[in-house]
Order: structure tokens, then C-alpha cells, then sequence
């Protein structure tokens, strides 16, 4: 009776000791890929996004030809330059150190063609073919320039697969364990074996699979953070230069001309454009809030005081209740950005009517438990939201308004999520529609 006893003991201290193995061999990897993920990543992201300032610089000396723009293209250059050589430590992969030296010497390439085509338009030939062929030299390293740093990007996701891969053996070892484990263990009780399976491997298991979804769907956002910063390179470079050329046209119409009302429309739409990627890069990358407490009843208020007047003239009336002392931590200015969104699509889903701005404390389940919270309420009294519409509320892109872009309420979504809360609503036919931006009461001093 006490070699059974033994036996069983033993058998349970080797499945817990296996668990706890497993658990810090998967703690240490998930280290691992959020050091390639803070380091790597926002290398590549760092560098892409400096480029696109040098073109920038450079488009405008030569648009401008002001000697102030090559010389800020000079400084942005010597910290660009400064800042990849103190980041090569923190490249962990063997392929992103090697992409890094080649990115050096493409750098050193780009900085060649652009100074070649800064010694053209100080010896006066800006006008001529050999300017021309300069700046298309400087184009194409630009291009590479790009190139490189996107594969550096990729570099960073093969990265992460590996790591992935990495995890997903040590689960396999895992499950490997846990049925040799069970099966020395069913001659000595069935119900004993389901306990320990249930009380020790299962939690373990839905850990690995919310961490890894999590790890995933940050890949993803990182992912399309690269591709937004492209997207606006490629977008912006054009528009510069056709604001430029508009700039130009404009000076030689006649006041009240047709053609002048065209380039107005122009003008309009460009800066349109503008709109429309400045909104994709802040839904696409959302920058990191700065946390402060500020009673609840703050945001509310200020946005009241901001909205009221304009709402008044179309007939809409703002009104904020009095709130019990609550506090929460937040980056005012992104809160009021996101109250402001919602005031404004309450005032067009209700016109001439009400809508109220209040806070309340409630429980709500927020990273993983329930806790205290705080409710930032926008509450009117318009028709409500259509179902069909609710399917795609916070879907990007998909707008119910003429010229919208369809990022407003993503946009809050994915502020409130930097803020470790949720937004959510709530609706009914004819009676009106309540959002809510729920957040961590934070009770301490």
C-alpha cells in the first residue's frame, strides 16, 4: 500500500514538476518574441519612417531649391546615420544583422546620389540632363533604400515564425508527457488522472492558446503598421509634388476664372487625401497614450464645453450629469479625440435632438477579470442602429456617410484598447444608441 501510495505521489509530483517546466520554458520564449517584436520591429519601422523625411527634404530643395532644405536633410541624414549604427546590437537574428550591413552600404549609396544631385544645383545646372539623370539615380536608391528596409521588416516576421515554431514543440512535449503521465497513472484511478489533467495541463493550455492568439494578432497589426507607413510614402511623394505644381499654377490665374475654381477643387481633394492617410496610419499604428489620473468627469466636461456651441446652432442639445468622484488613468487629449468622434456621429444620428455625456462605475470583465471600472457614456436619442450596420461597426472602411473613411469608430476602438479598456454599446429601435468607452478605475492616490 505505501509503494502505491508512493507510486501515485511520485506520479503527481512528475506531472506538476513537467507543468512547471513547461510553463517557464513557454514564459521564456514568449520573452524572447517580445524582445524581437520591441527591438526588431520598431527598427525597421524607425528607419522607414526617417526615409520617407529624407525624400521628403530632398523633393522639397529641389521644388524650393532653399539652401535651409539641404541642410536639414543633412542633419535628419547624421541622425539617421548615428542612430542605425547604435541599433545594431539589438538585431537578435543572425539574417537581420546581415540585412543591416547591407542596408549600411545601400545608405551610403543613397547619400552619394543625393549629394551628387546637391552639387548640380549649387553649381547651377538645375535645369539641365545631368540633374535630371541624378535625381532618377536618387530615386532608385530611394527605392532600394525602401526595398531593404522592408526586408528587414521580413526578416523580423520569419523571426517570429521560428519562435512560434519553438512553441508549438514545446507543446508537443508537453502533450507527450501528460499522456505517458496518465497512462501509468489509470490502473491506479481514473478520477485521479482527470483531476490532475484537469487542474494543472488545461489552464496551461488555454494560456498557450490565448498567448499565442495574442502574439498572432499583434503580428498582424505590426504587419499592416509597415505596410501603412508604404502606403503614405508612396502616397504622400505624389501629392507633395502635385501640391507644389498647384501651388505654381495658381499664381498666373485671374482672380474669379473657372480655372482658378478647378484648382480649388483640386486643392479640396487633395488635402482630402491627406485626411484619408493620416486616419489609415493613426488607425494602423495608434501611438502609445500618455497616462495621467484625471477624475472622470474631466473628459466629459471639456468636450461639452468644446462641442456645445456648435451643436446648439444645428439644434442639438449636449448635456453632461453629475457624476460621483471616480478616477481613471488616460491620455486626455486621445480621450477627448475619441469622445469627440462619438459626440459628432450621436449629433448626425440624431439631429435636433439630445444627447447626454455621463460617467458611472460599474463591473466589467477587463484583461481576463472582473474589476472595478469606470463607464465614459455618449448616449442619444436617435433611431438606433440598423442590424445590418451593426455587423460592420467597427469593421475599417465600411462608412454609412457620404466622403466618411470609415476609420472613426476603429480608430477609438483601437485607443481605448491602448488604454486597457473596451468600447462597446448598446441600442434599440427608436429609442437611441449608447457608447460606451469602459476603463480601469484607478483608485490609488
Amino acid at each position: 500500500m505505501g509503494g502505491f501510495i508512493a507510486g501515485i505521489t511520485a506520479m503527481v509530483v512528475l506531472i506538476a514538476w513537467g507543468a512547471l517546466s513547461a510553463w517557464r520554458m513557454i514564459g521564456t520564449m514568449e520573452e524572447r518574441f517580445a524582445t524581437v517584436g520591441q527591438q526588431s520591429f520598431y527598427f525597421a519601422e524607425r528607419l522607414q519612417q526617417t526615409l520617407m523625411r529624407l525624400n521628403n527634404l530632398m523633393l522639397r530643395y529641389l521644388t524650393r531649391q532653399q539652401p535651409e532644405d539641404w541642410q536639414e536633410f543633412e542633419q535628419n541624414h547624421l541622425f539617421l546615420q548615428t542612430w542605425m549604427y547604435s541599433k545594431r546590437h539589438e538585431l537578435l537574428s543572425t539574417n537581420e544583422r546581415r540585412i543591416q550591413t547591407d542596408l549600411e552600404q545601400v545608405y551610403a549609396e543613397y547619400l552619394a546620389a543625393a549629394r551628387r544631385v546637391h552639387q548640380l544645383m549649387q553649381a547651377g545646372r538645375s535645369d539641365g540632363p545631368e540633374l535630371a539623370d541624378a535625381t532618377r539615380h536618387f530615386e532608385a536608391q530611394s527605392q532600394r533604400m525602401a526595398a531593404k528596409a522592408s526586408e528587414l521588416a521580413n526578416a523580423h516576421r520569419q523571426a517570429q515564425q521560428a519562435l512560434l515554431g519553438e512553441l508549438n514543440t514545446t507543446l508537443s512535449k508537453l502533450h507527450i508527457m501528460v499522456i505517458g503521465a496518465l497512462l501509468m497513472l489509470v490502473t491506479a484511478g481514473y478520477f485521479l488522472s482527470r483531476a490532475v489533467y484537469k487542474d494543472l495541463i488545461a489552464p496551461l493550455r488555454q494560456e498557450l492558446v490565448h498567448s499565442r492568439n495574442l502574439l498572432e494578432r499583434q503580428q498582424k497589426l505590426a504587419s499592416l503598421g509597415v505596410l501603412a507607413a508604404g502606403v503614405a510614402h508612396e502616397i504622400r511623394n505624389p501629392l507633395t509634388a502635385i501640391k507644389a505644381r498647384l501651388f505654381t499654377l495658381r499664381k498666373g490665374l485671374k482672380p474669379g476664372s473657372r480655372e482658378l475654381a478647378d484648382t480649388d477643387v483640386i486643392d479640396q481633394e487633395i488635402n482630402r487625401l491627406e485626411r484619408i492617410v493620416k486616419d489609415f496610419l493613426l488607425f494602423a499604428r495608434p501611438s502609445d497614450p500618455v497616462l495621467e489620473r484625471v477624475p472622470a468627469q474631466v473628459p466629459l466636461e471639456e468636450i461639452a464645453r468644446l462641442m456645445r456651441p456648435q451643436l446648439e446652432k444645428h439644434g442639438v442639445r449636449l448635456e453632461v450629469e453629475n457624476a460621483p468622484d471616480m478616477y481613471v488613468r488616460v491620455d486626455l487629449q486621445q480621450m477627448k479625440q475619441v469622445l469627440m468622434n462619438l459626440v459628432q456621429n450621436a449629433a448626425e444620428a440624431a439631429p435636433g435632438g439630445r444627447i447626454l455625456l455621463r460617467a458611472r462605475r460599474l463591473q466589467a470583465p477587463l484583461n481576463g477579470k472582473l474589476e472595478s471600472a469606470v463607464s465614459l457614456e455618449v448616449e442619444d436619442n436617435g433611431p438606433g442602429i440598423p442590424e445590418e450596420v451593426q455587423k460592420h461597426l467597427f469593421d475599417p472602411f465600411y462608412s454609412t456617410k457620404e466622403g466618411g473613411t470609415g476609420l472613426g469608430l476603429s480608430i477609438a476602438a483601437r485607443l481605448i484598447e491602448k488604454h486597457g479598456g473596451v468600447l462597446s454599446y448598446e441600442t434599440r429601435s427608436q429609442q437611441g444608441t449608447t457608447f460606451k468607452i469602459i476603463l480601469p478605475e484607478h483608485k490609488g492616490a
